[in-house]
């Protein structure tokens, strides 16, 4: 994203993501142990260990694996497979009689078949941990998951991790307007399909984030929210609402050109500056564009406005910044008094679900035009 609120946008509790091949283990004995001498942290379980017969569960990304070990076998925990996802491997064993080298080495043999299935991904072990136990609870409410990250901090530029080697980077411990949206639709899809396993959301939200799904370099990135707009409804993930009109009345035509004009606000652009003509590229193709918003004088507590914008609606701040076309993002939830917006607040450095309505949050807002609507499809 550009900049502002809406800015386009590892390391583990106790231990570092060891890349190209690296392991980390969880074995809640002593975590200042080695396994087959390679470093690990605390990965998922957090369980009193009372004995020493364990579940082992082996987990990887492209280019990390994750041992668990568990008293007790946990549904929750997947282990791709090329017959589909959701296949667990499960070892029973002793640990005081297998060796570590030995344990090593057959995490290192299980991980092969699924490796290229994955894509990179950066996350901690909080991530997957807090991505599985929503998926678990069952619900399909956009509201249900929006409302599950309340008071967690606001933090930009989360993304920026690998300047020089793009993947996708999960945070659900701090997030920004953008990442904050993407990550409440990415669970939000699953749920709706079913879909329960950390890597089977990995692979939702890399299709957001990324042109066509795939991730070749910062270029493959989507920028501009309405460029993510356009690519998930073309993916079949959203629907952009611009009827009836009213209340929908106004038109926006889209010019945008911030990150060609502002390159020293992006690292990725200033380590590698040969993307920008790419970037230039993905600004021409939008620039021009038109899209249907409501304007702030009718964002009112009416009858019109409830059966146009619904609960859980992705509400984009249209603006007039020099640049720009969306300046924030939220869910939409409506109280007794009209409605609000569920976001992560560049003010209050958090994300919450503002106590002001929207239509006196944008009057407060200098560049604020109006709100787009774009709604998750069903399934």
């Amino acid at each position: 994203m550009g900049a502002t609120e809406c800015s386009p946008s590892g390391v583990t509790p106790s231990g570092e993501q060891m890349e190209n091949g690296g392991m980390m283990a969880a074995v809640h004995q002593k975590e200042s142990e080695s396994l087959g001498g390679l470093p690990f942290c605390s990965y998922l379980c957090r369980r009193q260990m009372e004995s020493t017969h364990y579940y082992i569960y082996m987990r990887q990304n492209q280019h990390s694996y994750y041992a668990h070990y568990c008293q007790k076998p946990c549904a929750a925990l997947h282990l791709p497979s090329r017959g589909g996802a959701g296949a667990v491997s499960l070892l029973r064993t002793i640990t005081t009689v297998l060796p570590k080298t030995v344990v090593a080495l057959l995490f290192w043999l299980l991980a092969m078949p699924s490796m290229a299935q994955q894509p990179r991904c950066h996350f901690e072990a909080a991530d997957s941990i807090t991505i599985e136990r929503l998926l678990a609870s069952g619900e399909t409410d956009v509201l249900y998951y929006a409302r599950q990250f309340l008071g967690l901090p606001y933090v930009a530029h989360t993304l920026e991790l690998y300047p020089d080697d793009e993947r996708l980077v999960l945070n659900t411990r701090e997030l920004d307007c953008t990442t904050y949206v993407d990550v409440v639709v990415a669970l939000t899809l699953c749920a709706r399909r079913g879909e329960t396993s950390f890597w089977q959301f990995v692979r939702q939200l890399h299709s957001q984030r990324y042109w066509d799904g795939v991730c070749n370099d910062y270029t493959s990135r989507i920028h501009y929210f309405s460029d993510w707009i356009r690519d998930n409804s073309r993916l079949g993930f959203v629907a952009e609402v611009q009827r009836p009109n009213p209340p929908f009345t106004a038109v926006q035509r889209v010019s945008v050109g911030y990150m060609t004009t502002h390159p020293d606000a992006y690292i990725s652009l200033v380590r590698h500056p040969e993307f920008l003509p790419a970037i230039a590229k993905q600004e021409e193709d939008l620039t021009g564009k038109m899209f249907r918003y409501i304007p702030t004088a009718k964002v009112k507590n009416t009858k019109l406005l409830r059966q146009t914008v619904h609960d859980g609606d992705i509400i984009c701040i249209v603006t007039s910044a020099t640049g720009l076309d969306i300046a924030h993002l939220g869910i939409a939830a409506w109280h007794d008094d009209g409605l609000h917006m569920i976001h992560a607040c560049f003010t209050h450095k958090m994300v919450e679900e503002d106590a002001v309505c929207l239509h006196k949050y944008l009057k407060n807002r200098k560049n604020a035009e109006g709100i787009r609507i774009v709604r998750l499809n069903t399934k």
